[in-house]
């Protein structure tokens, strides 16, 4: 089953490196802990790039609302109009699941199949950072705090 980008999506490719700074010792890395890390976020940059044309999904009204609790649970919103990445069909699903926190990259898991679950996002500062590939898509994704 090919994977589209806004549903029913199968992992093609999601790699992200991060490098992670080891404390004193060698024996903890250091990062950002959940608290840091927790609050609502917004998308500010989702674009798709397939056979060089990049796609603004912000500028076509696509948008993310996602909250990450303290206790490692998620809410939000997640909408993705129409679009040839997505057979012509609009995505619209409820961000509720769980997220954990890997040294300095958020996992989200959640029952609902966007690309957001196979997205590995980067801590910086306030902002979360992805970018992976599905099948020929490239996503980018920028959330900002919105605290």
């Amino acid at each position: 089953m090919a994977r589209k980008f806004g549903r029913n999506v199968a992992f093609s490719l999601a790699t992200m490196l991060l490098s992670v700074a080891a404390a004193c010792g060698g024996d903890k890395s250091t990062g950002p802990d959940m608290g840091d890390v927790a609050g609502p976020y917004e998308a500010t940059v989702l674009t798709a790039t397939k056979g060089g044309v990049q796609y603004d999904a912000i500028a076509d009204g696509a948008s993310i609302h996602l909250v990450l609790a303290e206790d490692g649970t998620t809410s939000g919103s997640f909408f993705v109009p129409a679009s040839d990445l997505n057979d012509n069909v609009p995505v619209s699903e409820g961000m509720a699941g769980t997220w954990t926190l890997d040294g300095g990259t958020v996992h989200i898991s959640q029952p609902a199949d966007t690309f957001i679950r196979d997205l590995p996002l980067a801590v910086d500062g306030d902002k979360l950072t992805g970018n992976a590939t599905f099948d020929d898509v490239q996503v980018h994704l920028v959330l900002s705090r919105q605290d």
